[in-house]
């Protein structure tokens, strides 16, 4: 039971604003796309690594 409890009260902050509008602020609509394109082209260069494009 205490498990239960415990994991109720850790996942609380996480869920609670999950369902709430919040403002987005300047440098976060920068670090997503920034991201994204960082993690895209390491997985292009992984999974196409020795293929050529014809």
């Amino acid at each position: 039971m205490w498990l239960i409890i415990l994991l109720i009260l850790l996942l609380r902050p996480f869920i609670k604003g999950t369902f709430e509008y919040e403002k987005i602020t300047r440098k976060e609509m920068v670090i997503l796309p920034v991201y994204s394109l960082i993690m895209m082209l390491l997985s292009i260069d992984k999974d196409m690594n020795g293929q050529k494009f014809y």
